[in-house]
């Protein structure tokens, strides 16, 4: 089943043509070239990938290492930003300006510690992606993410993570989370305030049971503790991730308890 936030990027992504690279999108006017995906470092003019004033989606996807290319925090349009697979360990804080942005996919930068300052000014913020950063304080960072108010979506796929801060119960306004590839061995109680979270996915980690808090999620639909082969491409995070060993009997008796529940294991 597709998530919220992959429907929403489906449809987004049908209505505007994706250009692959500068030279595709120079032949037609700027005004028009709305979408733009560039893959694995290759010499760019940043001023070439930012004269289009108009563009709403932009995939930079192995492209600039630890130097974040400013003029992009001048694309005031901006809805749907990647910058997935480079070397980030800070993001600026004038990517703040970027407040029509709903979609914000920071995956792999692996160097990234912090959100900056002022990160609730990106208050359209629908669905953020900040897996594969292990070294990131998610304590500080959910108090960021508990500024946004339409944040539907949270992704910590591949963080290393071995048990979540307190803090994750302030995300109050998160329909979805996938926590998958990580070391988790049980949730927090904080969690009872997550009052719709519906989705929850923790794919690979180290649960023996079901976490005791599923229960009280109040409009929690499905859960999954599957568990599945993954490419790790980076292998600085190989081995980052579990196995879960539910019991059947124990999902057939949460399945009684919360008839609703979806849950796969």
């Amino acid at each position: 089943m597709r998530s919220y936030s992959q429907m929403r990027l489906d449809d987004w992504e049908k209505k505007f043509p994706t250009y692959t690279s500068l030279k595709e999108a120079a032949k037609q006017p700027p005004e028009s070239v709305v979408k733009i995906s560039l893959f694995t470092r290759y010499a760019v003019s940043w001023d070439e990938v930012c004269k289009y004033k108009k563009i709403r989606g932009l995939e930079l996807i192995d492209m600039f290492g630890d130097k974040f290319p400013m003029c992009i925090c001048g694309l005031g349009e901006l809805q749907y930003l990647s910058v997935r697979n480079n070397k980030l360990g800070v993001l600026p804080t004038e990517i703040t300006a970027l407040t029509k942005l709903e979609f914000l996919d920071l995956y792999w930068n692996e160097n990234l510690t912090y959100l900056p300052e002022g990160f609730e000014k990106l208050s359209n913020l629908q669905s953020v992606n900040i897996g594969g950063n292990p070294g990131l304080n998610l304590g500080k960072t959910f108090v960021s993410l508990a500024k946004l108010p339409r944040l539907k979506t949270l992704n910590l796929t591949f963080d290393k993570i071995q048990s979540l801060p307190v803090e994750i119960g302030l995300l109050t306004q998160i329909e979805e989370l996938t926590i998958d590839n990580n070391l988790l061995t049980d949730l927090p109680p904080q969690m009872a305030a997550m009052k719709n979270l519906k989705r929850l996915s923790l794919i690979n980690n180290k649960f023996s049971s079901i976490p005791k808090i599923v229960s009280a999620l109040p409009a929690i639909k499905q859960v999954d503790l599957t568990n599945t082969l993954e490419e790790d491409l980076d292998k600085s995070l190989a081995g980052s991730y579990g196995h879960n060993k539910i019991r059947e009997s124990e999902a057939k008796t949460l399945k009684k308890n919360k008839p609703g529940l979806n849950l796969t294991f």
